[in-house]
């Protein structure tokens, strides 16, 4: 799988500690004969604190399967909707599918994420609000919105005798669809705050990755990266540790 937000800090670790080397290269016998001590040691730190970044892939991989589990969810109610304008059967389907998937569309969503899909993060360029999910709540609000409107919309797509039952079923189920609806509009909160933490992630990432990338620039930043990337473990840690209910990227 693509690196997920601890796979890439990981990696942003493991970068500088490569970067070190690749400077060391190109220096004359008597530099690296000075510098090498300093760069086992930091070698080593930059290793070890990659390797425990790395231990929260596990969290990555439930990022992964959350994000499938919400998205095939709320395709589901998408597709619902859809149906009715194809399938006459839809019309005593999609309703009670749709109630039925609305506790799970909600636990779904207040599902603490640990970890981010990293096409938000991976690149410091890259706008925090351009990823995989965009408003959880608000596509599932929207979702439940179209399929209040397309049970009166396709009423007459099926023929007169459906059309009576499709009625009666619009007249129950719609006002139903509805205000679910506007409850996941009003969840809309959870979605800029897991924005704001998408926010902190992405800082995370992107400072990792430029204090990584500087590493190997000239020997004052060989000696100064590797300790900035060491203060800021705990400062990383910190941020990484609060949750994110929802999240506001799009795809």
């Amino acid at each position: 799988m693509e690196n997920e937000l601890f796979g890439t800090i990981r990696d942003n670790y493991f970068m500088a500690s490569s970067e070190i080397w690749r400077w060391n290269s190109y220096q004359n016998f008597f530099v690296r004969f000075i510098v090498f001590p300093w760069l086992i040691v930091v070698s080593i730190i930059m290793k070890t604190i990659g390797f425990l970044f790395g231990l929260g892939v596990i969290l990555d991989l439930v990022s992964v399967w959350l994000q499938k589990t919400r998205n095939s969810v709320v395709h589901v109610i998408e597709s619902s909707a859809y149906n009715l304008r194809y399938e006459a059967f839809s019309y005593f389907t999609s309703p009670v599918k749709s109630l039925i998937l609305a506790p799970i569309v909600l636990f779904l969503g207040i599902i603490p994420k640990w970890s981010s899909t990293i096409a938000v993060a991976i690149h410091p360029d890259l706008d925090v609000s351009y990823g995989i999910e965009h408003g959880y709540f608000i596509k599932a609000g929207k979702a439940y919105l179209k399929l209040s409107k397309m049970l009166f919309i396709c009423i007459n797509k099926h023929g007169i005798l459906v059309g009576i039952f499709a009625l009666i079923i619009a007249t129950i189920f719609s006002p139903i669809t509805l205000l679910i609806a506007f409850f996941f509009f009003s969840l809309i909160i959870l979605d800029w705050i897991g924005w704001l933490v998408g926010l902190l992630r992405k800082f995370v990432v992107s400072s990792s990755m430029t204090m990584a990338n500087l590493s190997g620039k000239n020997i004052g930043t060989v000696v100064l990266m590797p300790i900035l990337l060491t203060l800021f473990v705990p400062v990383y840690i910190a941020l990484l540790l609060i949750p994110k209910i929802a999240t506001y990227d799009e795809n």
